[in-house]
């Protein structure tokens, strides 16, 4: 039996958005502003540059992005198909920077649950690996 879920979030009224425990981003901006969230990039301070880790930070972004994720709870990520493999590894590595995991080989993304959200038989990253490609030597072995 399939199901259709919606997740939304209430209006707020004359206040300014707080996260309320909930990061929401996308690849591109036009989805980010369909879920009222963000771009990865722009969320994380990643710069989209071809590198295979996320850019370093100085001690006051790492500061603003500590404050930022305080009392986060959960990230969803829509367009998933857009994400490649090495971009899906730079918000890894960028969470478990913001929340000081990164020396436990056990915890990903920060340990916070992530859901991702998006159809894999849309449009693939732009010269890149789709987020869940595994080379083949990890797949079989001789």
């Amino acid at each position: 039996m399939l199901h259709e879920y919606c997740i939304t979030e209430s209006a707020g009224v004359s206040h300014p958005r707080k996260n309320f425990g909930l990061l929401k981003m996308a690849h591109r901006g036009k989805a980010a502003l369909k879920l009222h969230g963000s771009t990865i990039h722009s969320a994380l301070e990643i710069c989209p540059d071809g590198s295979s880790s996320p850019n370093k930070l100085n001690s006051f972004k790492f500061y603003t992005l500590r404050k930022r994720f305080d009392g986060l709870l959960l990230i969803i990520i829509d367009e998933i198909s857009l994400v490649s493999h090495a971009l899906f590894q730079k918000i890894n590595k960028r969470l478990n920077e913001i929340f000081r995991t990164l020396d436990k080989c056990d915890i990903y993304f920060g340990g916070l649950p992530v859901i991702v959200f998006g159809d894999m038989a849309q449009i693939e990253p732009v010269a890149a690996k789709q987020v869940f490609y595994r080379p083949l030597g990890e797949l079989f072995s001789l």
